[in-house]
Protein backbone atom coordinates (compact mmCIF):
# COMPACT_ATOMS: atom_id res chain seq x y z
CA UNK A 1 0.00 0.00 0.00
CA UNK A 2 2.75 2.28 1.19
CA UNK A 3 4.80 1.49 -2.44
CA UNK A 4 1.40 2.14 -4.42
CA UNK A 5 1.23 5.63 -2.54
CA UNK A 6 4.51 6.53 -3.38
CA UNK A 7 3.98 5.60 -7.17
CA UNK A 8 0.93 7.70 -7.59
CA UNK A 9 2.90 10.66 -5.76
CA UNK A 10 5.84 10.44 -8.36
CA UNK A 11 3.45 10.11 -10.78
CA UNK A 12 1.72 13.49 -10.18
CA UNK A 13 5.23 14.98 -9.53
CA UNK A 14 6.37 13.99 -13.09
CA UNK A 15 2.92 15.16 -14.41
CA UNK A 16 2.61 18.72 -13.20
CA UNK A 17 6.30 19.22 -13.74
CA UNK A 18 6.48 18.01 -16.90
CA UNK A 19 3.32 20.14 -18.02
CA UNK A 20 4.19 23.34 -20.12
CA UNK A 21 1.86 26.50 -19.81
CA UNK A 22 1.65 26.58 -23.40
CA UNK A 23 0.64 22.89 -23.78
CA UNK A 24 -2.87 23.20 -21.10
CA UNK A 25 -4.57 26.13 -19.64
CA UNK A 26 -4.15 26.14 -15.80
CA UNK A 27 -7.63 26.70 -15.03
CA UNK A 28 -10.40 25.29 -17.50
CA UNK A 29 -12.75 28.92 -18.03
CA UNK A 30 -16.66 28.79 -19.21
CA UNK A 31 -18.09 31.24 -21.17
CA UNK A 32 -19.89 33.57 -19.25
CA UNK A 33 -23.80 33.75 -18.57
CA UNK A 34 -25.34 36.90 -19.36
CA UNK A 35 -27.92 37.86 -16.79
CA UNK A 36 -30.33 40.78 -16.59
CA UNK A 37 -31.08 41.99 -12.92
CA UNK A 38 -33.45 44.61 -12.43
CA UNK A 39 -32.35 47.13 -9.45
CA UNK A 40 -35.99 47.80 -7.35
CA UNK A 41 -34.42 51.00 -5.37
CA UNK A 42 -38.21 51.63 -4.15
CA UNK A 43 -40.97 49.75 -2.52
CA UNK A 44 -43.44 50.61 -5.34
CA UNK A 45 -44.99 47.63 -7.47
CA UNK A 46 -43.41 46.83 -10.70
CA UNK A 47 -45.17 44.39 -13.05
CA UNK A 48 -42.96 44.37 -16.07
CA UNK A 49 -40.40 41.41 -15.40
CA UNK A 50 -39.60 39.62 -18.41
CA UNK A 51 -39.03 35.98 -18.50
CA UNK A 52 -35.45 35.23 -16.95
CA UNK A 53 -34.47 38.44 -15.66
CA UNK A 54 -33.55 37.82 -11.98
CA UNK A 55 -34.60 40.81 -9.19
CA UNK A 56 -31.91 42.73 -6.81
CA UNK A 57 -32.89 44.20 -3.38
CA UNK A 58 -30.27 46.11 -1.37
CA UNK A 59 -31.04 46.73 2.12
CA UNK A 60 -28.42 48.48 4.41
CA UNK A 61 -28.54 49.16 8.55
CA UNK A 62 -25.41 50.59 10.08
CA UNK A 63 -23.19 48.21 11.34
CA UNK A 64 -23.74 45.30 14.19
CA UNK A 65 -27.10 45.32 12.65
CA UNK A 66 -29.02 42.02 10.85
CA UNK A 67 -31.07 41.98 7.37
CA UNK A 68 -33.09 39.55 6.24
CA UNK A 69 -35.97 38.24 3.39
CA UNK A 70 -39.34 36.42 3.38
CA UNK A 71 -40.15 36.00 -0.13
CA UNK A 72 -44.21 35.25 -0.57
CA UNK A 73 -44.87 34.04 -4.04
CA UNK A 74 -43.41 32.37 -6.90
CA UNK A 75 -40.14 33.72 -6.06
CA UNK A 76 -36.91 32.08 -5.30
CA UNK A 77 -34.23 33.77 -3.28
CA UNK A 78 -31.38 32.98 -5.84
CA UNK A 79 -28.54 34.62 -3.87
CA UNK A 80 -27.92 36.52 -0.83
CA UNK A 81 -24.56 38.54 -0.66
CA UNK A 82 -23.17 40.54 2.36
CA UNK A 83 -21.34 43.25 0.51
CA UNK A 84 -18.16 45.22 2.54
CA UNK A 85 -16.65 48.38 0.84
CA UNK A 86 -13.36 49.43 0.46
CA UNK A 87 -11.72 52.75 -0.29
CA UNK A 88 -7.92 53.51 -0.81
CA UNK A 89 -7.18 50.16 0.58
CA UNK A 90 -9.19 50.65 3.58
CA UNK A 91 -12.85 49.26 4.96
CA UNK A 92 -15.40 51.17 5.51
CA UNK A 93 -17.21 51.05 8.42
CA UNK A 94 -20.34 52.14 10.12
CA UNK A 95 -22.65 50.23 7.57
CA UNK A 96 -23.66 46.98 6.64
CA UNK A 97 -25.11 46.24 3.68
CA UNK A 98 -26.83 42.89 1.79
CA UNK A 99 -28.33 42.17 -1.52
CA UNK A 100 -30.58 39.72 -2.17
CA UNK A 101 -31.33 38.25 -5.81
CA UNK A 102 -34.42 36.89 -6.76
CA UNK A 103 -35.50 33.99 -9.34
CA UNK A 104 -38.81 33.31 -11.01
CA UNK A 105 -39.67 29.57 -10.00
CA UNK A 106 -39.71 27.65 -12.93
CA UNK A 107 -43.43 26.55 -13.19
CA UNK A 108 -45.35 29.06 -10.99
CA UNK A 109 -46.50 32.34 -12.29
CA UNK A 110 -48.71 34.93 -9.92
CA UNK A 111 -47.29 38.41 -7.84
CA UNK A 112 -44.37 37.98 -5.74
CA UNK A 113 -44.19 39.73 -2.59
CA UNK A 114 -40.66 40.53 -0.48
CA UNK A 115 -40.73 41.20 2.94
CA UNK A 116 -37.31 42.96 4.08
CA UNK A 117 -36.69 43.42 7.80
CA UNK A 118 -33.97 45.88 9.38
CA UNK A 119 -32.87 44.79 12.60
CA UNK A 120 -30.60 48.05 13.97
CA UNK A 121 -28.27 47.00 16.38
CA UNK A 122 -30.18 49.78 18.69
CA UNK A 123 -33.51 51.23 17.72
CA UNK A 124 -36.74 49.59 16.39
CA UNK A 125 -36.70 47.13 13.28
CA UNK A 126 -38.59 48.46 10.09
CA UNK A 127 -39.34 46.59 7.25
CA UNK A 128 -39.96 46.94 3.77
CA UNK A 129 -42.23 45.80 1.44
CA UNK A 130 -41.54 45.13 -2.37
CA UNK A 131 -44.59 44.01 -4.47
CA UNK A 132 -43.21 42.39 -8.16
CA UNK A 133 -44.26 40.02 -10.97
CA UNK A 134 -42.82 38.42 -14.07
CA UNK A 135 -45.23 38.39 -17.28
Amino acid sequence: MRRVLVILVLMIVAVTVGARAEDKPAVAVAAAEQLTIVDLTDSAAYGGLQAGELVRIVGSTPSGGNISISIDGPGRLAWEVAVRSVKNGKPQLGEFRKEFVIRRAVIEHGPVKATVKYVPRFGEPTTTTYEFEWK
